[in-house]
């Protein structure tokens, strides 16, 4: 199986912030998520989205 950490930027963020953390993950993909929601209850639908992609991706 493989495995993975979602980062999930503040806002004015960008996905691009995650390579920052991939030293702290050996052997996690770390993925960043861009979202267009500027407030976390509009976010939220998009990240959900994200994390079941990303379940699914990681189940292959």
């Amino acid at each position: 199986m493989k495995k993975a950490v979602l980062y999930i930027h503040g806002k004015g963020g960008s996905a691009e912030e995650s390579r920052r953390y991939e030293p702290l993950f050996p052997g996690f993909d770390v993925l960043g998520l861009d979202y267009h929601g500027s407030v976390p209850w509009e976010a939220g639908p998009e990240i959900a989205e994200a994390v079941c992609g990303l379940k699914k991706t990681m189940k292959a």
